[in-house]
């Protein structure tokens, strides 16, 4: 029981930090592409891209492992890895 317990905790780690890895690219992407459009500096782009990239990737990875857990805590089925 406390080997499944521990194994939930790392399956649910994992998956919070790859969908913040995710949220992380396409922000960087997204942001990168629309200050160079509207001809932002370089160093308020870099500036912009980091604040933003902290934001995106920290509240997708706290909204993701609250998301599993609870969904583990009320038994509710969570997708197996594949």
């Amino acid at each position: 029981m406390a080997q499944q317990a521990q194994s939930d905790v790392q399956d649910n780690f994992y998956r919070s930090a790859i969908s913040a890895g995710i949220a992380v690219g396409i922000t960087a992407l997204i942001g990168f592409v629309c200050f160079t459009i509207f001809g932002a500096g370089i160093e308020t782009t870099m500036h912009w891209l980091v604040v933003l990239g902290l934001v995106a990737g920290g509240m997708t990875f706290t909204g993701v492992a609250w998301g599993v857990s609870a969904g583990q805590r009320k038994g509710g089925s969570v997708p197996a890895r594949g």
